[in-house]
């Protein structure tokens, strides 16, 4: 669900369904749902969004239920199974840089996870930052990105490091 006011665009987000358990070969279920603010003042656009899931797999009597394992790329790895989170992203295009490149974009993505429930091998907090760009040509995009996971913040009076 969107509104639209102008340049900006308010929608509230949700899902619900099956969550298959490829160790007990059973259905739980998960859900979401997040409200979220874009922006658009050109070449500039600006988002905002918040929300929370929950993840509900029919386990195994002695596994923990406050985490979920997920695997991507040949990795595996643990991620809570509730959690609140947070997400600031600033982008700007580029309308045609050069006479082979269609499309251009510059953004930054920054994220903030919160489980609701402590759990050996999940973190209280995951902290990403996402400073990336993408260049078209014809049907292909190429992104190049530098992906961190701790965050330095710095003021007049000193810095503290999250993670």
């Amino acid at each position: 669900m969107q509104k639209n006011i102008g340049r900006t665009s308010v929608g509230l987000s949700a899902q619900h369904g099956g969550l298959y358990n490829e160790q007990t070969l059973d259905v739980g279920e998960h859900s979401a749902y997040a409200l979220h603010l874009t922006h658009a003042l050109e070449p500039w656009n600006f988002q905002v969004e918040g929300g929370s899931y929950l993840f509900e797999p029919n386990n195994q009597q002695e596994q923990d239920d406050n985490k979920i394992l997920f695997g991507a790329f040949e990795n595996a790895f643990y991620v809570a199974s509730e959690a609140e989170f947070y997400l600031i992203n600033i982008s700007r295009s580029f309308a045609e840089p050069t006479s082979s490149i269609e499309k251009f974009n510059c953004y930054n993505n920054f994220g903030v996870v919160k489980p609701k429930h402590h759990s050996i091998g999940v973190g209280n907090k995951t902290i990403q930052n996402l400073l990336g760009c993408s260049a078209s040509i014809d049907a292909i995009t190429t992104y190049i990105e530098l992906i961190s996971g701790k965050f330095i913040f710095c003021k007049w009076a000193g810095c503290w490091s999250g993670g």
